[in-house]
Order: structure tokens, then C-alpha cells, then sequence
């Protein structure tokens, strides 16, 4: 990632007291840290609308909304993302657990335990071990492919188009479920676009330019991804 390019956390909590507790606590612990960005939400459906327009690099999400539990939207996050969950209740662990959580706290949260957390968060965020694969199936075949030579992909409907140098594949996947295993490098740039950023060689309102000399759209929510390029 571009060292201009901020670190984007988000909290999603129903309660107005533990969203902006935890914004307090994060404030003092990064004071001194000016690539943040957070981002607080208190449903579960802001959470699935943001998770479209944005990447986060670490989520910090309550697990009982009024009722209806997190776990239901914890598949939609993509699996670059370090997830926290935060809650009252320690009967979810094993849970959270097997949906590979990052971390898990208690409320209320204590500025030692979120400590620990953002410093192995930090610690590991640029680990080079991390997977830069996708599994896909094509024509009935399982196939690997390296994101990291994706230059792009388009969505229509069921179907997505992967574009990558030396070839171009049809999946039956859409974006939005593919999105959860593409990481951080890859922007929503329209409703039909992804692409790496890897590649991206210039934009401007209403297009983009990849180094390849393709020319993408750009939607106005895709403008607002592309301002912290």
C-alpha cells in the first residue's frame, strides 16, 4: 500500500455508547498515527454498504444488533481484513474463532486489551505470508490465480469477467461475492468495475487509464474510493 494511502478501521456497534467509547479509546491510542481513517456504522446494513464502497483493514463489529447477530454478514468480509469482535458476552468465542476472528474483546474494552490488539494488528498487517491467491472453477476445472496479476474485473450479473495480462476468464461469481477474497488492493471504481490498483496509471472524473491503455468508468462513489488512491 502507498504510504499515502490511509489504514481505514470501522466500528459497528447499536449502541451509541460502545461505538464512540471505542472511537475514544482508538483516538488515544493512535493519536500520533495521521494515515487513520474510521469509519463508525450501527446496523448491520451499513456495514454490508460500506464493505461495498470500501476496504478496511481492521473491523471492529458487536455481535448482538438488537437482536440479530453479526455472524450473518461476517462471510461478506473480505478475508484481508482483520476482524474484532467486541461484545459483552464470552459464549461466542469458539464461534469467532472458527470464522477466523483476528481478535476478540470484552466490553467494556480496556485500553491495555485494544492495545494489544492494534499492536499485533500492526505487526502483521504487511505479512508477506499471507495468501495472494483465489481459487476459482472455470469450466468445471479449480484454478489458483495470483491477484497480484488481475488487472481488473467486470461484473455482469451472475457472471464476472477476470482480465489479467496473458488471458481473460468467465466466472459464475459476482462481484460483491467476490470481493471478500480480493483484499485491499483491489477498488470498486463503478457498480461493474473492480480493479487492482496495482495497475491503475491515471484517473480522472469520469474515467480511468490502466497501464495496459484500458479505459474504465468510473461512477461517483468510485470517484470517492479513488481520492485516498
Amino acid at each position: 500500500m502507498s504510504p499515502n494511502i490511509k489504514i481505514r478501521l470501522l466500528i459497528a456497534d447499536d449502541e451509541y455508547s460502545g461505538r464512540y467509547t471505542l472511537d475514544l479509546l482508538l483516538s488515544k491510542q493512535l493519536s500520533e498515527r495521521k494515515d487513520i481513517h474510521v469509519d463508525m456504522v450501527s446496523t448491520l446494513e451499513e456495514v454490508s454498504e460500506r464493505l461495498t464502497d470500501h476496504f478496511y483493514d481492521l473491523i471492529f463489529l458487536d455481535i448482538n444488533f438488537k437482536g440479530i447477530s453479526a455472524f450473518e454478514i461476517v462471510d461478506q468480509i473480505p478475508r484481508a481484513s482483520k476482524l474484532v469482535f467486541v461484545t459483552a458476552y464470552g459464549e461466542h468465542v469458539i464461534r469467532a474463532i472458527r470464522k477466523n476472528a483476528f481478535d476478540y474483546l470484552m466490553k467494556p474494552v480496556k485500553q491495555e486489551e485494544l492495545s494489544l490488539c492494534l499492536n499485533r494488528f500492526f505487526e502483521t498487517r504487511n505479512d508477506p505470508a499471507q495468501s495472494d491467491l483465489i481459487q476459482i472453477r472455470e469450466k468445471g476445472y479449480t484454478r489458483w490465480l495470483k491477484l497480484g496479476e488481475i488487472t481488473h474485473i467486470k461484473g455482469h450479473g451472475p457472471y464476472a469477467q477476470i482480465f489479467m495480462d496473458t488471458e481473460q476468464l468467465t466466472i459464475a461469481r459476482t462481484l460483491k461475492s467476490l470481493m471478500p477474497e480480493l483484499g485491499e488492493d483491489f477498488i470498486r471504481i463503478h457498480k461493474s468495475f473492480l480493479v487492482n490498483r496495482k495497475f491503475i496509471k491515471a484517473f480522472q472524473r469520469d474515467q480511468l487509464i490502466l497501464t495496459n491503455q484500458i479505459c474504465l468508468p468510473v461512477s461517483r462513489n468510485g470517484m470517492k474510493n479513488l481520492d485516498t488512491f
